[in-house]
């Protein structure tokens, strides 16, 4: 690859690094295994993932590991804006 290529791409890969830690540092987010549900229980991890399977919530990689933002949830489930904006924003292959 070319050099000047290969920069360009080292540079944005940086860029998406630190802008998934500063998300990390910013908003709360739980494992699949640490959502809270109602009275403080967790969710189950296999709903979380069914969840974001359907794509009514989205994770984020951090340190090996998917992390779901807090700002998602309303009393253990998921909001049902962010299916909307992901339907938004999801591209459209069709």
């Amino acid at each position: 690859m070319d050099p000047k290529l290969q920069a360009v791409y080292d540079r944005l890969q940086a860029r998406e690094r630190n802008t998934r830690e500063e998300i990390f540092r910013m908003y709360p987010s739980f494992v699949a295994t640490g959502v809270p549900g109602r009275f403080g229980k967790a969710i189950r991890a296999n709903v979380v993932r069914s969840w974001w399977r359907c794509e009514r919530i989205f994770a984020f990689r951090h340190g090996g590991h998917y992390y779901f933002p807090a700002f998602q949830f309303s009393g253990g489930v998921p909001k049902p804006l962010v299916r909307r904006l992901l339907k938004l924003v999801k591209p459209d292959y069709g």
